[in-house]
């Protein structure tokens, strides 16, 4: 078991995979339209001691907890992953603390050339920075835009006339603006729900109640109260 470990380990088991995921889909060939790539992380137990500065091997250490154990270590795994059925096309593993924005471009730029397998990358708000969308020049892409991004802020304060709204769905509409940032040309679509509008307007109409009693509340202890002069 161990010669087998050492084995896979000179070999890269990132590399291993592609090679594996290559060979299967030469077998059984299916469509390829966009990749998804996201990480997830796996805590573990036991006591991880010495050997996190050796190179080519991933940190065992805390980091951002998917599985809700933020007081254990953990590994994070990112994979890359076919529309087509969900079916995994590139594993990496990688150390406890990784970040996304650092990971996950990076890994499909790495083997862009050997996969060779749809010409869209779907990824998360995580992924949207500046560095990466010059990274994913040559691809295809669909990311979140954060909405702590200024210019995304001011977009979604932006009033924009009924006209400008596309339905897109049953109870969705967009609007879309061609922005530039990151020096990277790119169409930005706006999506405005029918069901976030009206759970929008309960919360209010709900804070607005509750700050309605609280007035009232306070207006009657004012009104309780006994003054000797207009002046009190």
């Amino acid at each position: 078991m161990g010669r087998m470990l050492d084995a896979l380990y000179q070999a890269g088991v990132t590399e291993l995979f592609l090679e594996v995921a290559k060979k299967a889909r030469q077998a059984f060939p299916f469509p390829v339209r966009a990749l998804h790539g996201d990480t997830t992380s796996f805590h573990v137990h036991g006591r991880y001691e010495g050997g996190e500065e050796e190179g080519g091997v991933i940190r065992i250490v805390q980091g951002y907890s998917r599985d809700h154990r933020p007081d254990l270590r953990q590994w994070v795994m990112g994979l890359v992953c076919a529309d087509t059925g969900g079916i995994p096309l590139l594993f990496a593993p990688q150390d406890g603390n990784a970040s996304d924005a650092k990971t996950l471009v990076a890994l499909v730029s790495r083997f862009r050339e050997a996969l060779d397998l749809g010409e869209v990358v779907v990824l998360d708000g995580a992924s949207y920075t500046r560095e990466n969308l010059r990274a994913l020049e040559g691809f295809s892409w669909i990311l979140r835009v954060p909405a702590t991004l200024g210019e995304a802020r001011g977009l979604l304060g932006e009033v924009f006339p009924e006209g400008a709204w596309t339905p897109l769905l049953p109870g969705y509409w967009g609007v879309e603006v061609e922005v530039d940032y990151g020096g990277v040309r790119q169409r930005w679509v706006l999506v405005e729900s029918e069901a976030r509008r009206e759970e929008e307007e309960r919360r209010l109409g709900e804070r607005v109640r509750r700050a309605e009693e609280e007035a009232g509340k306070a207006l009657g202890r004012l009104l309780a109260r006994e003054f000797s002069c207009e002046a009190d």
